[in-house]
């Protein structure tokens, strides 16, 4: 996967109160490692550790010393970042001004 399609890319309030980042509704469970690791190489993140499920992926971020999850989710597709905090709010409107403005016109 050498380029990065952010076909999903939006902000949108969780059940929790805090943000989730939309990324992709179109990597499959395959791509996601590949997606992730090139997500992380734009934001300087590191992993901090992985689970895994029969439907999700979640892997724990850090972010400019900002935890966050980046999720892959089967039912409904999609690839995201959710906050747990404030921090982690601020973050991923961040995130998302810098994926908009990176987005080819």
């Amino acid at each position: 996967m050498s380029t990065i399609i952010l076909d999903a890319l939006g902000v949108q309030q969780m059940a929790s109160g805090h943000l989730g980042l939309n990324l992709s509704a179109k990597v499959d469970w395959d791509d996601f490692p590949e997606f992730a690791k090139s997500i992380l190489r734009q934001c300087n993140g590191t992993v901090l550790d992985k689970t895994e499920s029969v439907d999700i992926r979640m892997w724990h971020v850090k972010i400019d010393d900002v935890a966050i999850r980046l999720v892959y989710d089967d039912y409904p597709l999609m690839v995201s970042m959710e906050s747990s905090d404030s921090a982690g709010d601020r973050m991923l409107q961040e995130l998302y001004v810098k994926f908009e403005s990176a987005k080819p016109k």
